[in-house]
């Protein structure tokens, strides 16, 4: 989904894994950074860039355990019976299993999947008067994933990757609005945090 020509970059991946260097991977903890784009499954939402970093853990020769922080800063559009117009700040943190079905001296294709929590923060654009003040948030709430990738080995300890997949995580929303005459009350709104995610990154492998 991301679009980029690396072909020359593939080559020299090729060659290093020809003298085998990617077999000093197996039996590794490995260090990930992560830079992509994330598609919001609810229209109300901008697709934005998301970055973030991981550590994985071998389980066995094709199987790995891995934990992931990701971030990214998503424009809401507003929708009057749901979330605002504002900034929506996501940041999911996932554990997973990667399992690799292809796997060879020149590269490897892997499934993972997983589940976790996503934690927001919502800065909304709500014009007010000074007696009210109005706010939204979205409580932590849990997510599934699966994703697919392909990986390149470019050093005995350094490999490049490419994943896509998707984030399934219906949420409820509040909006609390405070008046300083009648007090405080609260609205509950449905908002999916759901989304399909494609990233490139680096494992570092020690």
């Amino acid at each position: 989904m991301i679009k980029r020509s690396f072909g020359n970059f593939l080559l020299a991946s090729f060659i290093f894994s020809l003298v085998g260097q990617a077999a000093a991977q197996e039996g590794q903890a490995g260090l990930t950074a992560i830079a992509g784009v994330v598609f919001p499954a609810q229209n109300t939402l901008k697709a934005g860039a998301v970055t973030g970093f991981g550590l994985i853990l071998p389980l066995a020769s094709r199987t790995r355990a891995g934990i992931q922080f990701l971030t990214s800063r998503l424009k809401s559009f507003g929708s009057p019976e749901g979330l605002g117009q504002g900034s929506l700040t996501v940041t999911p943190f996932l554990l997973f299993l990667q399992q690799d079905f292809v796997s060879n001296r020149f590269f490897k294709v892997h499934l993972a999947a997983g589940a976790g929590l996503i934690f927001s923060d919502f800065r909304g654009n709500f014009i007010t008067i000074p007696e009210v003040t109005i706010t939204q948030k979205i409580p932590t709430r849990p997510a599934v994933h699966l994703a697919m990738g392909l990986a390149f080995p470019i050093t005995d300890r350094l490999v490049l990757f490419a994943q896509g997949g998707t984030l399934y995580c219906p949420a409820v929303g509040q909006t609390i609005i405070r008046d300083m005459n009648f007090g405080q009350s609260r609205e509950e709104f449905s908002v999916s945090l759901s989304s399909q995610l494609a990233f490139f990154g680096l494992v570092y492998y020690f």
